[in-house]
């Protein structure tokens, strides 16, 4: 497993549930064993759909809300964590347990319902383009630079603008 001082991925375990992030590309998992915690299930289930849904299977009887999955890569970072899933793997699976399995879960169905709840704030946020505030300085001063290379006497004049503002309010 990774290590909270791995610097290529960042792990966090909680309740027993380890959950990870690559540094480089935001993109997240959760252990298999942390997977079957929050749904209610086996680690060998996780394991077993793991299997099913690979490149390399047989697409047979496959329910409806693990579709989104088949012939996906599912590990985060395979070759050197095995058992760590991607996130879209695991919000598959709650919806499957939450909803489709023989035998649903109480567990699978509160995981379902925050995804939701996340996923509707996200989901509106990106359509109205709203950016959390610590992310809006790098953005603005990107663009400055980009405005500063393909033209220079813009970004003077925008610059020039925002110290008037500065000063105004100093």
């Amino acid at each position: 497993m990774a290590s909270s001082n791995d610097s290529s991925i960042m792990c966090v375990e909680e309740n027993g549930i380890e959950y990870f992030t690559v540094t480089a590309t935001g993109r997240s998992g959760i252990s298999e064993t942390g997977i079957a915690r929050t749904l209610g299930i086996y680690p060998s289930a996780v394991s077993l759909w793991h299997k099913k849904l690979s490149p390399q299977a047989l697409r047979k009887d496959i329910p409806r809300s693990l579709e989104p999955l088949i012939g996906k890569n599912s590990n985060l970072c395979a070759q050197y964590y095995p058992k760590i899933y991607t996130s879209d793997f695991w919000a598959c699976l709650a919806e499957y347990y939450a909803f489709e399995s023989r035998k649903t879960t109480t567990e699978a169905i509160r995981a379902f319902r925050s995804f939701a709840r996340i996923g509707a704030e996200s989901f509106i946020q990106d359509k109205t383009g709203w950016i959390p505030e610590q992310c809006q300085s790098p953005i603005k001063i990107r663009s400055l630079i980009d405005c500063f290379l393909n033209n220079p006497q813009q970004a003077r004049s925008l610059i020039l603008a925002d110290l008037f503002v500065l000063r105004k309010f100093d």
